[in-house]
């Protein structure tokens, strides 16, 4: 019995370990797989641009655009407003980029168009939703409105900030808002928070597409509409 007991311990120790060195192979292979997949998805990302906040879609295609020593046309649909019309200026002269206004969309060369959606449907049917797209004759902006389109500016400037050479990749970016009021909560901070650094994080929250600053509980918010402040109390 005894021995029939050690034949048994034995046979099961060596099935043991044999199993475990089966384990060990597939946990590499695994491992093997895994970094593989890895490989690839940081390939398929590759100079891939970072928005903050993340916009909802966005797709890439293999083409380039260069801006580099090109004067583009800038044009501003019906609807646009002068605020919006003046940060696409400030824009494109502090990312070095010559362009001439006009007044009605060329055929011909690059441009920047800056415009406003007849339609509420779909992508559009979302608070404060735009289109971005670059391609070949330049940089297109749609909005739900002038807000939204202004938005779409402020993703272009991320996107500048982090090309090389003023190079563009193609790309289509559908973006909205999750929620319909987006900003921070204003109060006391104490010494050193100054009214300097309020003024920075009010122009801060422009470039995160935020739109209210949150006060105190007898005024119930601030709504910030492109530098001007409209104040509505709490009854």
């Amino acid at each position: 019995m005894r021995f029939i007991i050690f034949g048994l311990g034995a046979w099961w120790y060596k099935r043991e370990e044999k199993m475990n060195k089966i384990i060990k192979w597939i946990s590499a292979m695994c491992v093997m797989f895994l970094c593989i997949i890895g490989a690839t998805t940081i390939h398929a990302t590759e100079n891939a641009y970072q928005f903050y906040p993340t916009v909802q879609g966005i797709t890439y295609q293999e083409e380039n655009l260069s801006l580099s020593n090109q004067t583009i046309s800038l044009y501003f649909g019906n609807g646009i407003d002068e605020e919006t019309k003046a940060y696409a200026r400030q824009l494109l002269t502090a990312h070095h980029i010559a362009f001439q206004e006009v007044t009605q969309k060329v055929d011909n060369g690059i441009s920047l168009n800056v415009e406003i959606t007849d339609t509420q449907e779909n992508l559009f049917s979302h608070w404060d939703a735009y289109s971005l797209n670059i391609n070949a004759t330049g940089v297109h902006i749609i909005g739900k409105h002038k807000d939204a389109a202004y938005f779409g500016l402020t993703t272009l400037h991320q996107i500048l900030t982090q090309a090389t050479n003023q190079t563009l990749r193609y790309l289509t970016i559908s973006d909205y808002a999750d929620v319909k009021y987006r900003g921070f909560i204003e109060g006391y901070y104490g010494i050193p928070w100054s009214h300097e650094n309020r003024q920075s994080l009010m122009h801060l929250q422009v470039n995160l597409r935020l739109i209210h600053i949150f006060l105190h509980q007898k005024m119930t918010f601030i709504i910030v509409n492109n530098g001007k402040l409209y104040i509505q109390k709490k009854n």
